[in-house]
C-alpha cells in the first residue's frame, strides 16, 4: 500500500522541522499545526487515530497518562488490533500536552466549546478527519522547503517504529503500541498486554536526538 511506502524522518530532518518557531515558541494559528506532528512522533499512531481522538480518552491509568485508542461513537480504526492504550510520553508532558488537555475539558465542561474533540476545530470528511492535519503538515515542510520525496505525515509511524528497533527497545511492547499482531494466533488470542507502567518506562526510552525543542511547555501551546 502507497503509506507503507512513506520514507522516514532522519534526525537532520526532525531537527528542521521542529527547530522552527511553530515548536520552539508555540508561534501557530490551530493546535493541530503544533500538537499533532509532536504525537505522531512519540506515539506512532496513525493521522486518523489521532484526528479523531476525544478528551475522554485521555486520562490517568494506575498514575499514567495514557490515550486510548479506540472506535466508539464516531471513530473508525484500521484493524481490530487498533484497539490500544498508549502511554503519553515524558517530551509530550513536559511541552505541556496535559496542560492542552485539561484546558480543553474545562472548556467543554463549562460550555465554552461544544465539542469534546482533541482538536475541536477538525470537521470530519467524507474520508474522515484526519485530512486537512495531513495536507497542512505537508504544506508546512514544503513552506520551509524541507519536503522530501515520499515523506508525508505517515513517516512519524516509521520513524518511532524504526527508532524502536535501533534503540533495541522490547519487541512486544512496540507492537502492542503500534497496533500490530503478534503474528503468535495463541499470543493473540490469550496473551495479556504488559502492564502499563512497565510500558511507559520501556516508551520513555526512546529518545529521537532532537536537541531543538524547548526545555518546558508554553503557556502559548493551548
Amino acid at each position: 500500500k502507497e503509506c507503507e511506502l512513506r520514507r522516514r524522518f532522519t534526525l537532520d530532518d526532525l531537527n528542521n522541522i521542529f527547530s522552527l518557531p511553530r515548536f520552539t515558541q508555540g508561534d501557530y494559528e490551530r493546535t493541530y499545526y503544533c500538537w499533532f506532528p509532536l504525537l505522531g512522533l512519540y506515539t506512532g499512531a496513525r493521522a486518523e487515530e489521532l484526528a479523531q481522538m476525544e478528551l475522554q480518552d485521555i486520562y490517568k491509568e494506575k498514575n499514567v497518562w495514557v490515550i486510548n485508542i479506540n472506535d466508539n461513537g464516531d471513530k473508525v480504526l484500521k484493524t481490530i488490533n487498533s484497539h490500544r492504550v498508549v502511554p503519553i510520553h515524558k517530551t509530550l508532558i513536559k511541552l505541556g500536552f496535559i496542560k492542552y488537555v485539561e484546558f480543553l475539558k474545562l472548556c467543554f465542561d463549562d460550555s465554552v466549546t461544544c465539542s469534546n474533540k482533541l482538536f475541536p476545530e477538525l470537521e470530519k470528511q467524507r474520508d474522515g478527519y484526519s485530512r486537512k492535519p495531513r495536507d497542512r503538515f505537508i504544506s508546512f515542510l514544503e513552506q520551509n522547503s524541507l519536503k522530501q520525496p515520499d515523506q508525508a505525515f505517515h513517516s512519524f509511524r516509521h520513524t518511532f517504529i524504526n527508532q524502536w528497533k535501533q534503540q533495541n527497545l522490547n519487541t512486544s511492547i512496540i507492537k502492542q503500541l503500534a497496533g500490530h499482531s503478534s503474528s503468535d494466533i495463541t499470543m493473540d488470542r490469550y496473551g495479556k498486554d504488559t502492564p502499563m507502567n512497565i510500558v511507559a518506562k520501556e516508551l520513555n526510552k526512546i529518545d529521537f536526538g532532537i536537541d531543538t525543542l524547548p526545555r518546558k511547555w508554553h503557556k502559548s501551546y493551548y
